[in-house]
């Protein structure tokens, strides 16, 4: 198909089969055409790394095999997703609203307003990114039109992927609305205006000690100082006060669903500072290596670049150079602080939880009835909402604490030190770059590239609509691929099965069926319905969305499977739900190989095979997403 989507077909011309085609959809990650059929029964791998295994046995009904990895792929892994994450983070944040209309509203303008700061932002580091690369090929001083390219560079490439996405008739690149971007662009515009008039030469009196980001003595503006104290300083108070309304939210919480509208908005807190420092923090390690480089040409011409001569001092502060000693070089610094702060919540509020639930598990007698022991993250996550609001605002409010310290420690830092601390952080940028592009060695390298394929997964199942520079979405795509595999039978009834993420894409598909009987009846394993997409997307996997797929499966019959051993799988509220954890004996599969699973093997096939439907009926039923 044109949109990546992979249909692979196991019936054969003269073999036999029962009523019925099943659907399987795979989950996050990479999947090879063919992993939907599970792993061989039987395999034997020898000291020549010649493997010898059994083919896994295939139903005696048709079978489809939805890929959609090739796609994703395609849509949301690109060099230009990766540039753009913190604004698919903000986009997903923006869909984490929870149920009440009012607090919805409150989000979507937070994000909005974040999304309009890192826009601007991501625009002048771009500037002044191509403004320290100037420096080390010129000695003359600016023409009219240089100046004009440089001081529009930034606002003009970030403008562009804008329009292009406002003229594009992609539903899957922008979804966000003409006002919306043009009120970037209107942004943009005033950042390249006011680069044309060159802030970084404007002057403030000084009394000879240090101030703020600035050295004694200097009395120029140093314009990028300015623009990370304030976006920072705003998505801060954005933040705590988001976190401060989720606490809130849980503790006026009654019910399970409660609880989740505070967890989520908490959750979205977290993502706009997470963006904030990403966007930030790769910027000015790009800038940083970028300098060096600069450095080595300049060495290399001996000097031929004179400071005078040099660019106009738009964004880039004019002693830029180790003696100067850039404060905004040192960003690298103040994100592994929040990391370090984040990372210690999260330990602590699991420590908690695994140490209070350790007698609860033990009494559940799991490991008497001869079954795995729960899964920890099972577990944590299964805390998750009831804590996770307390979480980032301790986090938070840490975090903007020691930001605020350290950034009144700089005032004071001898320039030398400074200088030291760039050598080092720009010797660890190298070193993180190097390892991104080559990914060496190769066990770290494939969990960092496993674990950016589940986050550009999971993001990309929701379309940008509050952030015009987020990442493009696979849904829409699949919806239709979907809708063309459920019409290849048009008269036998279907059972859609979906692993994983794709459980979410096979519940979503089903909730928006509009007639009240089906002949597809859904099975999920393995899902991450309840654990993470209710606990984090309350107001579109709430009550209702679980009770209409419910209902809109054949037979008003949900079938879902999950394990204990699975640290995202849960039970799902108004499925028919089956615990399928392994016996002590028996090899740990967690979250991997339901394809097998005797139980639901044996459920598709009585379902196929007792569910009779009307052609035309099935075709008024079936939605189209074109």
């Amino acid at each position: 198909m044109d949109s990546q989507i992979q249909f692979i077909d196991n019936v054969e011309p003269d073999r036999p089969t029962s009523p019925g085609t099943e659907i399987r959809v795979h989950g996050v990650g990479d999947h090879a055409p063919f992993s939907a059929l599970g792993r061989p029964g039987f395999e034997s791998r020898r000291t020549s790394q010649v493997v010898i295994s059994e083919p896994p046995q295939l139903p005696l009904h048709r079978l489809l095999l939805v890929g959609w990895s090739r796609a994703n792929r395609r849509l949301t892994r690109t060099v230009s997703w990766y540039l753009l994450f913190p604004f698919t983070l903000l986009n997903v944040a923006g869909y984490m609203t929870p149920r009440r209309s009012g607090l919805a509203r409150m989000l979507r303008v937070s994000v909005r307003l974040v999304s309009l700061i890192l826009t601007a932002a991501l625009a002048a580091w771009i500037t002044v990114i191509v403004e320290t690369a100037w420096r080390g090929v010129t000695s003359t001083a600016d023409s009219g039109l240089a100046s004009l390219l440089l001081c529009a560079s930034g606002p003009a490439v970030v403008g562009a992927v804008i329009v292009k996405r406002m003229v594009g008739r992609d539903a899957g690149l922008n979804q966000s609305g003409r006002l919306c971007s043009i009120a970037h662009l209107t942004a943009l515009g005033l950042l390249a205006v006011t680069c044309f008039f060159h802030p970084a030469d404007w002057h403030y009196a000084t009394d000879g000690r240090p101030q703020w980001w600035r050295d004694a003595g200097d009395s120029t503006v140093d314009p990028m100082a300015y623009l990370l104290m304030a976006s920072t300083a705003v998505v801060l108070t954005v933040s705590l006060t988001l976190t401060a309304i989720a606490v809130g939210l849980r503790r006026a919480a009654r019910d399970k669903w409660g609880v989740r509208d505070g967890s989520a908005l908490a959750a979205a807190a977290l993502i706009l500072l997470v963006a904030t420092a990403v966007l930030h923090t790769a910027a000015s390690l790009i800038r940083l290596v970028m300098s060096e480089a600069v450095g080595v040409v300049q060495d290399i011409r001996r000097g031929a670049v004179g400071q005078a001569d040099s660019v106009g001092h738009m964004l880039l502060p004019q002693s830029e150079d180790l003696a100067g000693a850039l404060r905004m070089d040192l960003l690298f610094g103040f994100f592994g602080v929040f990391v370090l702060i984040l990372g210690a919540s999260v330990v602590g509020a699991a420590g908690i939880n695994v140490a209070a639930r350790s007698h609860t598990n033990s009494a559940t007698g799991r490991q008497d009835r001869g079954k795995h022991p729960t899964s920890s993250w099972h577990s944590i996550l299964g805390y998750a909402p009831a804590c996770l609001s307390f979480v980032v605002l301790s986090t938070v409010a840490l975090t903007a604490i020691a930001w605020t310290v350290m950034a009144l420690q700089l005032d004071g830092m001898d320039p030398g030190a400074v200088s030291l601390s760039r050598r080092v952080i720009s010797f660890v940028g190298l070193i993180v770059i190097a390892f991104l592009v080559v990914r060496r060695p190769e066990r770290a390298g494939e969990w960092i590239k496993g674990i950016f394929q589940m986050v550009a997964d999971i993001a990309g199942f929701w379309p940008p609509r509050n952030v015009p520079l987020a990442g493009a979405s696979y849904r829409d795509i699949l919806m239709e691929a979907l809708d063309s595999a459920a019409e290849q039978d048009e008269e036998k009834p279907i059972a859609l099965v979906g692993h994983s993420q794709g459980s979410v894409v096979c519940a979503w598909y089903i909730g928006e069926l509009d007639e009240t009987r089906r002949r597809i009846t859904l099975f999920t394993c393995g899902s991450p319905l309840w654990s993470l997409y209710a606990t984090f997307f309350p107001a579109y996997f709430g009550r209702e969305f679980f009770e209409r797929v419910a209902s809109n499966s054949a037979g008003s019959s949900w079938y879902n499977y999950w394990r204990l051993t699975d640290p995202i799988a849960t039970p799902v509220p108004f499925a028919e739900n089956r615990d399928v954890t392994e016996d002590i004996s028996a090899t740990l599969r967690g979250h991997g190989e339901y394809w097998r699973e005797p139980q639901m093997r044996q459920e598709i096939t009585d379902a196929l095979t007792a569910v009779s439907f009307d052609k035309a009926q099935f075709q008024a039923s079936v939605p189209k997403h074109v």
